[in-house]
């Protein structure tokens, strides 16, 4: 993995199609702006591994990212795909938890890496992200149950 820029324009495009910091004031996401690291990841490269200590979220610029978890039983079972607006690895940071699931490149992919310096200070000078992220999170598990 490694880091590559992305235009101003394109990061305020993609924050403003984002179904979490759409919702956001100007202000929230010019700090996202300033704070989000670009990463390009490959395809077949893992993002990050279940069970490990969680230490930023990404959000997904351009494509495909698998996320799976490991079984009590040792399977590996697919849980999702995210793609272009759509977060990762928040719930980890929320929780303060592990990573509850791995998240791999299906295709070559670019995201934004968010630290958890970055993302405590987005909560605490703007209240309404976490409402926000939580709600997202809340939307995922309504329909992991449906299905």
């Amino acid at each position: 993995m490694g880091g590559t820029s992305i235009p101003r324009d394109e990061m305020e495009r993609l924050l403003e199609e984002s179904h979490v910091f759409g919702a956001l004031g100007a202000d929230a996401r010019d700090l996202l702006c300033e704070r989000f690291e670009p990463l390009t990841v490959p395809a077949g490269d893992v993002l990050m591994h279940q069970d490990e200590f969680a230490d930023s979220l990404y959000l997904v610029v351009v494509g495909r990212m698998r996320v799976t978890i490991r079984r009590d039983d040792g399977t590996d079972s697919v849980v999702a795909e995210r793609g272009r607006g759509e977060l990762l690895g928040e719930l980890a940071l929320i929780t303060n938890e592990r990573r509850s699931a791995t998240v791999t490149a299906v295709r070559d992919s670019q995201v934004l890496r968010l630290s958890t310096e970055s993302f405590t200070e987005l909560m605490r000078d703007f209240p309404d992200a976490q409402r926000e992220i939580t709600t997202e999170i809340v939307r995922r598990l309504v329909i992991s149950v449906r299905q």
